[in-house]
């Protein structure tokens, strides 16, 4: 149960998980987080504005609120990215997540990349995609989803 709160995260290169990057290992578990009032900022792309992990992971019950992205780049998974093989997103809220501006954007929120999804009881509210130079994918994105 810990709290991510108030934090300005301004980067000069590409950012891979903004706040925590797990990678290479078996699973991680993040439960009864709070996420809230989290700024990234980036001239090249972003990859997990939040999270990024190319390992299976269960996110439950957690709150991510007012997260804001800015990049000249891409956005690839807003708060949270993930290129593994199972991600398991239960009873989360994802709120306020707001891409101000990239090339192009693919999941505002959540992008998976060759994963099996349980996505169960979460909340999307208040979301959005503005100033993308390209076309952009949702709020939820994938590709290749087994």
């Amino acid at each position: 149960n810990s709290t991510f709160e108030d934090i300005d995260f301004d980067s000069q290169s590409s950012v891979t998980g903004g706040l925590m990057s797990f990678m290479n290992l078996n699973q991680s578990q993040i439960t009864g987080c709070s996420f809230r009032n989290i700024s990234v900022s980036s001239p090249a792309p972003i990859s997990g504005g939040i999270i990024n992990t190319n390992q299976n992971i269960i996110l439950i019950g957690s709150c991510f609120e007012n997260i804001r992205l800015n990049s000249e780049g891409s956005v690839l998974g807003g708060v949270l990215f993930l290129e593994t093989e199972f991600g398991d997103v239960q009873n989360c809220k994802f709120s306020n997540v707001s891409i101000k501006k990239s090339l192009f954007t693919e999941g505002a929120a959540i992008f998976f990349k060759n994963s099996n999804v349980n996505l169960s009881n979460s909340i999307f509210a208040e979301n959005s995609i503005k100033n993308s130079s390209q076309n952009s994918y949702g709020i939820i994105s994938a590709t290749n989803p087994n």
